[in-house]
Order: structure tokens, then sequence, then C-alpha cells
């Protein structure tokens, strides 16, 4: 059972949510362990209003926002040193490719300089006057559309990540 706002991932029923948001009970039906598991879960109900509120306010936040790809692509790929790492280049290019592909949220009427831009995004400096305006929620879905087919802490971590961007 899961209550809060969530998105399914797979089709094998897993969701992501935001961490502390999300009341889950997911145990085997073992009869011993099963009426501790459902007292917890009420437990976490108690909060249920609250995560609702917040997690419609953090969507009401999105819509109708923009944000710049290259702004965006600049602060999920460059450290706090200023070193683009090959496994941050890797998700950018990841990232890219949804906005370009995505089966639910692809970009669309973009210009030919745009697609070059998103097929090409480590050498987004060359890209002077070239940038996209994308929907806040369509970042966020795209974004955490790479991390699919990872587990769970990562799908958090990464929403959690472009949420804070956004």
């Amino acid at each position: 059972m899961n209550a809060g706002l969530i998105r399914f991932v797979c089709t094998n029923g897993m969701v992501i949510g935001v961490e502390d948001e999300l009341s889950q009970l997911k145990v085997k039906h073992f009869k011993n362990s099963m009426p501790g598991k459902v007292e917890e879960f009420i437990k976490s109900l108690d909060h249920f209003d609250i995560n609702i509120q917040k997690q419609s306010e953090t969507l009401e936040q999105l819509s109708g926002n923009f944000v710049s790809f290259k702004e965006l692509a600049e602060k999920l790929s460059v450290d706090k040193d200023g070193i683009i790492s090959a496994n941050k280049a890797m998700k950018l290019r990841a990232f890219a490719q949804k906005l370009l592909k995505s089966d639910t949220d692809r970009l669309e009427n973009l210009a030919k300089e745009q697609i070059e831009l998103l097929n090409n995004p480590h050498l987004i400096n060359e890209f002077k006057k070239i940038d996209i305006e994308i929907p806040a929620y369509t970042a966020l879905n795209c974004y955490t559309e790479v991390f699919r087919k990872y587990d769970s802490q990562v799908l958090s971590r990464e929403t959690n990540r472009i949420l804070e961007l956004i």
C-alpha cells in the first residue's frame, strides 16, 4: 500500500515519492510481522494531510514556471569546484535525450539549433545565443525518467536534486 503523491516508475509497480512524505506498507504476508507493519503504516498516515499539502504546493510552484536548459545543465553537470565529472556529463546527456525523445514529455517545436544543443549538451558553451526555456514540470519528469531503472534510493536522491534546481 502506498499513500502520498507518488509516481509509478515501472510496470512492476515500483513507485517513487519524497522519502519523508510517502507512507507505504510493503511486507511479505507473514502472520507474525503483519500486525506491527500495519500499525506502523497507520501511524504514518497521521501526517498524510500535511504531506499531500506540501507535495501539492511543490507541484503548483512548478506549474507555469520555466527553466533555462543552459542554466539547468550547468547546475547539473558542474560541481562546486567547477569540474564536470564523467558521471555528471553522462546524466546530462541522458536528460537532454529525454527532453528530445520522452514518450510522454518530450519538447515539441524545437528549432534546429535547439535540437543540436540537446544532442550536444557537453558543448553548451559553444551555443552562445541558443537556449531552451523548459516548463519546470517537464524538466522534473524528463530528469526522473533517466533514473527509472535505478534503485529507489538513487531515484529519490535525483528527484530531490532536480526539485532543488528547478
